[in-house]
């Protein structure tokens, strides 16, 4: 678990990282607690009135938790292909949300069933993979999706692949856990 303390170091840490894009001004980072050093993965969601205005995330662990969540933020705000990149105006009323991914772990099975019943809802965000295309979920999408069936084949189709890839013993099935928090 992040501490609350570094909690709040990362989301001024990114609120801060946005405004010096915005200004076009190079990020200075300096005295990163021990624990945001540590290798990790992140997803991290703009929102303007509960309204996703970008998001973009990383889910296995490649570089400190920090930058990767710095990154992602940064992508989320102004590349995200979906939304029209943030302005000063919109970053001084959006909030940011980061999601931590914990507890990463690839999945074995013989039959969907025995898939399906390693799938905890409302805990587990889902990754489905096959080949070079990949799709997730997070865990709080299963407010939206109550199926698992259902969740799946969105992952599927996110990922552009044919909904019932999931079925296939090709595909690799990943389950993990968030650690989920916001500012304001």
């Amino acid at each position: 678990m992040v501490s609350e303390e570094n909690k709040r170091f990362l989301l001024s840490l990114v609120r801060k990282a946005l405004e010096e894009h915005l200004e076009g001004k190079e990020s200075d980072v300096e005295n990163i607690p021990d624990e945001l050093i540590n290798r990790g993965a992140s997803f991290v969601t703009i929102k303007i009135n509960d309204e996703s205005k970008g998001s973009i995330g990383t889910l296995f662990e490649h570089q400190e938790l920090f930058l990767d969540v710095v990154e992602n933020a940064k992508v989320a705000a102004f590349e995200d292909q979906r939304f029209v990149p943030l302005t000063s105006d919109d970053l001084k009323i959006a909030k940011i949300e980061i999601s931590i991914i914990k507890n990463l772990k690839k999945l074995s099975y013989e039959s969907e069933f025995e898939l399906l019943n390693q799938i905890n809802k409302d805990v587990n965000g889902v990754i489905v993979q096959q080949g070079i295309r990949i799709g997730t979920l997070l865990p709080q999408e299963w407010e939206k999706i109550n199926d698992k069936v259902e969740f799946l084949q969105l992952i599927c189709e996110k990922a552009n692949l044919d909904k019932d890839v999931w079925k296939n013993p090709n595909s690799e099935i990943y389950v993990y856990e968030t650690e989920t928090f916001m500012d304001n």
